[in-house]
């Protein structure tokens, strides 16, 4: 039950994602921000779980900027 909560908010933007929708990308980088913040929660109240909670923070700052990024190029293109 908790990683299907955890997984359901990234279904929202799957759909403007693979049709490479910029908007979709500029606000769903935000919600990457709360996985990002949850790694963070993880790592430091679970010493035991400490290597998923910095898997979690690398592969949530690896969207945000990716997302960034691809926002930034896709509107230089226009």
């Amino acid at each position: 039950l908790p990683l299907a909560f955890l997984l359901t908010p990234l279904l929202f933007p799957l759909i403007g994602l693979i049709r490479g929708n910029p908007y979709t990308y500029m606000w769903s980088s935000y919600l990457s921000l709360l996985y990002f913040a949850h790694g963070i929660g993880e790592a430091y109240s679970f010493p035991e779980e400490r290597l998923l909670g910095f898997t979690e923070i690398i592969l949530s700052l690896m969207f945000f900027i990716g997302s960034i990024y691809y926002v930034r190029c896709k509107n230089r293109g226009k």
